[in-house]
């Protein structure tokens, strides 16, 4: 855990303090100008294409480095699948060696998915330019591919699981080039949803149960649009009494123009193992404060459960969700 936050902080940092001077990302621009502004110059050099014509921009090695990204995702995929058919056909396999395969393997299809639903938005158009919903949504996914594989290789390492290291460095490049060009390209100067409280959002802040929100709470639902509201009690009198109720009932495949979905999870304590399917995004789960509202299991990492299938609460990052469990 410590060593992927590490990575996504340092990649932050860079992309934060990056000195990006491109006046038009349309524009031709050499490999080596436009490697400039990201993690690992040398590398991004060794894997864009050299100036042979004039239409090679940044918009351009933008989509190349995608296609790498994803080409470089397949055979990671491949790999991994390619390891656990061997040793468990050998039986050589421990369940947790198992279980952190099978995590990768899922992470990493994840990844592939990601990667392909960017390359499809950035190829529907043609004029280059992007609705700010579609800016903050890709930047998302972009970042969520390091997050995804930074999981997937510590799960490896925790159970001494020797698959050659290239490909999970190559990856991790892959992916730093691709967000770092993204960025550049489509997001130099950062971007906000643009959500407003409208009428939905007054609505809900009236709804019984919610008025026993915390000021924190209250705040953030002040700050964004709801689309609509479902309501976690154990104590009855509320549309669930389980939060993986509440999550299975939740929309799929909202596109943040209505807002978010809000699950309200009123003060207790939930012994429960939840788990957000890829296909429910913007999601919002806001609790009842720090220690009001408390989400326990008794999944440990070890012999059964790898350090990721033991999480209590579990997400599959599809656009965005939004967990405040513990406001004030």
């Amino acid at each position: 855990m410590a060593r992927t936050l590490n990575l996504i902080v340092s990649l932050l940092l860079f992309l934060l303090t990056a000195k990006v001077s491109f006046a038009d990302p349309s524009s031709p621009i050499p490999p080596s100008i436009a490697c400039r502004s990201t993690p690992d110059p040398q590398f991004c050099k060794s894997v864009l294409p050299t100036m042979q014509n004039t239409s090679n921009s940044l918009y351009y090695y933008s989509r190349f480095s995608l296609l790498k990204s994803l080409s470089n995702a397949k055979k990671w995929y491949t790999k991994l699948q390619d390891y656990l058919n061997d040793h468990t056909n050998n039986a050589r396999l421990s369940p947790a060696a198992t279980s952190a395969i099978k995590d990768c393997l899922m992470l990493s299809g994840l990844n592939i998915e990601y990667l392909n639903s960017a390359i499809k938005t950035l190829n529907s158009t043609d004029s280059n330019t992007l609705l700010d919903p579609n800016v903050d949504t890709l930047q998302t996914l972009l970042s969520a591919l390091l997050t995804n594989h930074q999981t997937c290789a510590d799960g490896l390492v925790a159970n001494s699981i020797t698959i050659p290291s290239i490909y999970i460095t190559d990856c991790s490049k892959f992916y730093s080039l691709s967000l770092a060009l993204y960025t550049n390209a489509w997001n130099p100067n950062g971007t906000r949803n643009h959500f407003h409280n409208g009428f939905t959002t007054r609505k809900v802040l009236k709804n019984p149960n919610v008025k026993s929100m915390r000021p924190g709470g209250r705040r953030l639902l002040q700050a964004i649009l709801v689309y609509g509201i479902a309501v976690v009690s154990k104590n009855g009198g509320s549309n669930y009494n389980t939060i993986g109720a509440a999550v299975a009932a939740a929309p799929k495949y909202l596109d943040g123009t209505k807002g978010y979905f809000l699950i309200y999870v009123m003060a207790g304590v939930y012994n429960e193992y939840i788990s957000i399917a890829r296909s429910q995004s913007y999601l919002m789960i806001v609790g009842g404060g720090i220690g009001r509202t408390v989400i326990t299991g008794n999944r440990n990492a070890g012999p059964i459960w790898s350090t990721f299938s033991s999480a209590t609460f579990g997400t599959l990052i599809h656009t965005y969700i939004i967990l405040k469990i513990f406001l004030r």
